[in-house]
């Protein structure tokens, strides 16, 4: 059985809350509805902290994380691989078997009225389901969680309110469904818990002290 840190504890908490919500709504509502929700809702300070929590499990994100650990903590990297080569051939499996299109595709010429950003960018064999973004932000979060350094449980908090941020941005952005990012938020937070436990669990002690000096 796994033993979560009391930081990946609080974490957990955080998250099921605000996903349980999230699901509640999803449930009560019309695929889509929640996007004008937000989109009405919408502020200048809102598409700042949307826009740019949207850079959090970018792939350049991912690469200097990765080089950071491969650097200074190298037993660490081997985590980080492990996570990615498990989790994204399973998210993009689950996209290719739904095919399901993006919400600029289904609700079209509406949708592009109501944003003032430039939404060009979707091509029309997008896979909407489940989001991506939102798994990797989840997991990403998760991983760096567990570095032995972060011993507060305040990081749980924050890495998992900036990681449900960058989820909810994938659908005030226009990029997702609510649906979409419940699920992939899902994906990566639970198989990032199991591989990251797992793998630092059978990770040798002497790999684990081990440094390029």
């Amino acid at each position: 059985m796994i033993q979560l840190p009391k930081k990946i504890q609080w974490f957990s908490v955080l998250f099921f809350l605000l996903w349980g919500l999230g699901l509640i709504y999803a449930l009560r509502q019309e695929e889509g509805e929640f996007i004008f929700w937000l989109q009405s809702h919408s502020r200048p300070a809102f598409d700042i902290i949307f826009n740019y929590a949207n850079y959090w499990p970018d792939e350049w994100v991912i690469v200097v994380v990765g080089v950071f650990y491969l650097a200074f903590s190298p037993y660490r990297f081997i985590v980080l691989l492990s996570n990615l080569i498990l989790i994204y051939p399973v998210t993009y499996a689950l996209k290719m078997f739904y095919n399901k299109a993006r919400p600029i595709e289904a609700i079209g010429e509406n949708m592009a009225m109501i944003f003032s950003r430039d939404i060009s960018f979707f091509a029309s064999d997008s896979m909407s389901f489940p989001s991506g973004h939102a798994t990797s932000a989840l997991a990403l979060s998760v991983f760096c969680l567990y570095d032995p350094r972060i011993n507060n449980s305040f990081w749980g908090i924050f890495f998992c309110l900036l990681a449900c941020t960058a989820a909810l941005g994938r659908v005030y952005l226009g990029h997702h469904y609510l649906s979409d990012v419940l699920v992939g938020s899902c994906i990566g937070f639970l198989f990032s818990i199991v591989i990251t436990a797992y793998v630092e669990e059978k990770i040798p002690s002497k790999l684990k002290n081990w440094s390029w000096t």
